[in-house]
Parts: C-alpha cells; structure tokens; sequence
C-alpha cells in the first residue's frame, strides 16, 4: 500500500513498525465490506481496470469506523504478485 502519515493514523498504526501489509489493512474492514473488496479485488485482477471502492475501516476496536475511498491499481512485484496498492485512499468520514 502507498503510505502516508494520515493513512497509519486512519489504520491506527505506528510507521516505525514499517509498512503497512495489504493483510494488516484487509483486517481492519468493515466485516459488511470485505465481500465488495473481495469482488473489486477479483475483477480488477481479471481486467486491469482501477479499483474504485467505498469502504469502512476501524483502527481499532475503541476508534470509529471511518469511510474511506480506494481508487488505484496494485503494481505487481518480481514474482508477478500484487502486493503494492498504487493510488489514493481518501478519508471521506463525514463528522
């Protein structure tokens, strides 16, 4: 995942622990939500097209759900294996 100081504040974690996995990230969805990212994930890896998604993710069990948008494309590694989510995670939680 691209990272930035605001995004391990809306996934509740500490950058000296280093990056954030795409597992770590998938954990704190929404469980409601993990079925449209499933399918976003499936069909973005069958055509190539960017994900655009709506999401709620939770730092932790004593943080409020936030609402996040995802558009981007996962960038392959060596192996051929997604691992490293390339675009714009926007925190449109409304206060």
């Amino acid at each position: 995942l691209c990272e930035n100081a605001r995004m391990y504040e809306i996934f509740g974690r500490n950058p000296d622990d280093g990056p954030l996995s795409p597992d770590e990230a998938v954990a704190r969805v929404a469980p409601e939500d993990l079925e449209p990212l499933r399918s976003a994930l499936a069909a973005h890896a069958a055509s190539g097209e960017p994900l655009h998604l709506h999401l709620r993710v939770q730092a932790s069990a004593d943080q409020p759900l936030r609402q996040v948008e995802v558009s981007g494309r996962f960038r392959p590694d060596e192996d051929g294996r997604r691992t490293r989510l390339i675009g714009v995670l926007a925190d449109v939680t409304v206060a």
